[in-house]
């Protein structure tokens, strides 16, 4: 929804704004996040959380500007006022690229996931018990975390896909 408000003039710079928080370090967001959050879950998710939807609007706008204007032409030779052109053109126009950037971004959730749940070690979490298997050198059973978090992506995204298909069939 933040990216497709890009398409309204008002909103465009505020989205374009936050668009180049991608270009931050993760390093520098930590120090941000652990400032402002009050205990280290808040922290964890609000960094991950933070860094997938920068990446996600980031990936939506670079789609969205990518619209060729004939599309736009042809809206408006049907006779289309903005709104509707805005569902037409920019919303479901985009919707099938809107999933590969999902997929994209949530294959980029999976890969942060373990070094965000090690910023806080007292809260635990996956992360946490890589850090400490890896440290004891049971390399079996971090292999093992490391399949099993392969296997849930990877049916994450065949399940993100198989929307996709059912959502947008033309795109198919």
């Amino acid at each position: 929804m933040i990216a497709y408000a890009s398409t309204i003039p008002v909103f465009k710079l505020p989205v374009e704004w936050f668009s180049n928080f991608n270009k931050l370090s993760l390093s520098g967001i930590i120090v941000i996040f652990y400032m402002a959050t009050p205990n280290g879950h808040m922290l964890k998710v609000s960094v991950l959380v933070f860094a997938i939807v920068v990446f996600f609007v980031s990936d939506m706008l670079g789609i969205i500007e990518s619209i060729p204007q004939s599309r736009y032409d042809y809206a408006r030779t049907l006779g289309l006022n903005r709104w509707q052109t805005l569902r037409e053109v920019v919303i479901r126009g985009t919707l099938d690229q809107a999933f590969e950037a999902l997929r994209v971004n949530a294959a980029m959730a999976w890969m942060m996931l373990t070094m965000v749940e090690g910023l806080s070690r007292s809260e635990g979490g996956i992360g946490v018990l890589l850090l400490n298997l890896a440290r004891h050198q049971d390399l079996a059973s971090v292999f093992a975390i490391q399949l099993v978090i392969l296997a849930v992506g990877i049916g994450q995204d065949r399940l993100i896909k198989l929307m996709k298909h059912i959502v947008c069939p033309y795109a198919v």
